[in-house]
């Protein structure tokens, strides 16, 4: 390959090209006109949207997790670790789940 380094420039010089279009053509096709498609995307499912209760859903949902310090996730993790409070936690979070599906008809969606 040192023998001719005309031809390794050629080839390394030709993928980078096709490689600079492929990237000009994703940017083209996934975020061309992208403001547009957002809001013609809002406007279509505005009426989908319960902003109240999402908003009161995300604070309470946000306060349970800055008072636990603990994401839901490694809640198991925590157990595992010898975190026994965590298990507080995980019983609440099953508590609400079953109060939720027992009001479940009764809310609005």
């Amino acid at each position: 390959m040192g023998k001719y380094k005309s031809w390794v420039q050629f080839a390394v010089g030709s993928y980078r090209e096709r490689f600079e279009e492929l990237l000009q053509t994703i940017d083209h096709i996934a975020f061309r006109n992208m403001d547009e498609r957002l809001v013609f995307y809002l406007k279509r499912h505005q009426q989908k949207f319960n902003t109240i209760g999402q908003i009161f859903g995300g604070l309470i949902f946000g306060l349970g997790w800055a008072m636990t310090g603990a994401c839901p996730g490694p809640l198991f993790a925590q157990i595992g670790a010898g975190f026994w409070v965590a298990v507080v936690v995980l019983l609440s979070a099953v508590a609400g789940t079953w109060v939720y599906g027992y009001f479940r008809d009764k809310l609005p969606h």
